[in-house]
């Protein structure tokens, strides 16, 4: 179950998805946000950090791990609905711990209602999305040095 310090996020990114009902208008609204993402380095673009049995290229890393354990991801792709995407689940899981991304579910994508309007090939990337910040923060908070 995603933890309560995460969901008022995901509560407030799937009540502004949810108004938007027009889904060319969620998607304009994921594109600006996708707009929005830093351009990364060539050198963080690695093979590493790129997610596996997407539609489109995807890359995503832990950018920034404070002493008090919060978490901070970047990442990018080919497809500026893709950074979009990325962009909702930065703002979930930014400033959170490792040990609260690790507990969040699947669902959340259902929570967001991304699963309604991506065509059924990305339903996989967005799983992948979720898999891989859950993942990294288990790795992190295991001391693992990774990003």
């Amino acid at each position: 179950m995603t933890p309560s310090s995460l969901q008022s996020a995901i509560d407030r990114y799937a009540d502004t998805l949810s108004g938007l009902a027009d889904p060319a208008a969620r998607s304009q609204f994921l594109i600006s946000l996708g707009r929005g993402l830093p351009e990364p380095r060539s050198d963080q673009l690695t093979e590493e950090r790129r997610l596996t049995g997407c539609q489109s290229r995807v890359w995503l890393w832990p950018a920034q791990r404070s002493s008090d354990a919060a978490m901070t991801f970047e990442g990018t792709s080919d497809s500026v609905l893709m950074c979009g995407i990325l962009s909702i689940f930065f703002g979930i899981v930014d400033g959170a711990r490792a040990a609260e991304i690790k507990l969040m579910d699947d669902d959340v994508i259902k929570r967001l209602g991304l699963d309604t309007f991506v065509a059924p090939g990305r339903g996989n990337g967005l799983r992948l999305i979720v898999e891989r910040l859950r993942s990294d923060a288990s790795l992190l908070a295991s001391g693992v040095a990774y990003g």
